[in-house]
């Protein structure tokens, strides 16, 4: 995609996915509002704002196969926070993880500062940032992360409240923080959080498509011994299985 015009996602319901995407030009390109968002393999070239979000809550993008791209843009991630109680704040949970951001203005720019107390939460994890000059800034000018040096790597880094073992009171925190620990099955070779591609089946053959309608699936329970019966089926007559509803 390129020119002026952007991309609006208006995904009102739980559990939205998009994956494998790139953008080339854009004024904003992307424009999301949702409950639960996951993005991966997210690559955005030489636009005014990569990914504006309006309201969620919760967001996590990442990626295995090569690190989320955001490069040449005014602001990566525009994020409208509105405020500082669970009432005004517009956009809860942002996770953004296994990134690559090159020659942006601002990397995170939010509407308003945390000021000490947040009821959302921004974290980043395993971010590499070159020539970037502010990480994480505020739209009315005040720069909440600048960065050290040409090219840095975040760790771990958060802005949000941060509830430690039982106790009940959150403590607003600001910065460097404890990165997760990752299990080792979970990880590639680079460190970077595992994930596969939504299978394409442009080459399919006709024949190699099965409908699990056809073999009796409902849709509205557990279908795991249909399918499994399904797959025995055509495995057994050496044929490439997928499943449509």
């Amino acid at each position: 995609m390129s020119q002026s015009h952007g991309v609006l996602l208006s995904l009102l319901h739980a559990q939205s996915h998009c994956a494998d995407i790139t953008f080339n030009g854009g004024k904003t390109v992307i424009t999301v509002g949702n409950q639960q968002l996951t993005v991966r393999n997210l690559t955005i070239n030489t636009a005014v704002v990569g990914v504006a979000a309006a309201w969620s809550w919760a967001m996590t993008t990442n990626d295995d196969v090569q690190p989320h791209a955001f490069v040449g843009h005014q602001v990566g991630f525009s994020l409208t926070t509105g405020g500082t109680t669970s009432a005004t704040q517009y956009v809860g949970s942002e996770a953004i993880i296994d990134a690559t951001v090159m020659n942006n203005g601002v990397f995170i720019s939010t509407t308003k500062p945390g000021g000490g107390t947040l009821a959302g939460s921004l974290v980043l994890n395993n971010i590499m940032l070159h020539d970037v000059p502010v990480t994480v800034g505020v739209q009315t000018g005040e720069v909440v992360r600048q960065r050290s040096k040409d090219s840095t790597w975040i760790d771990s880094w958060g802005q949000g409240n941060v509830y430690v073992g039982t106790s009940g009171q959150p403590q607003f925190t600001q910065g460097p923080i404890t990165p997760p620990q990752k299990p080792w099955n979970v990880i590639d070779s680079t460190g970077k959080i595992f994930g596969k591609s939504h299978p394409q089946y442009a080459d399919y053959a006709l024949e190699q498509i099965v409908s699990v309608k056809s073999h009796g699936a409902v849709e509205f329970t557990d279908e795991s011994a249909l399918l499994g019966e399904v797959y025995m089926m055509r495995n057994l007559s050496f044929q490439t299985v997928s499943a449509i509803w």
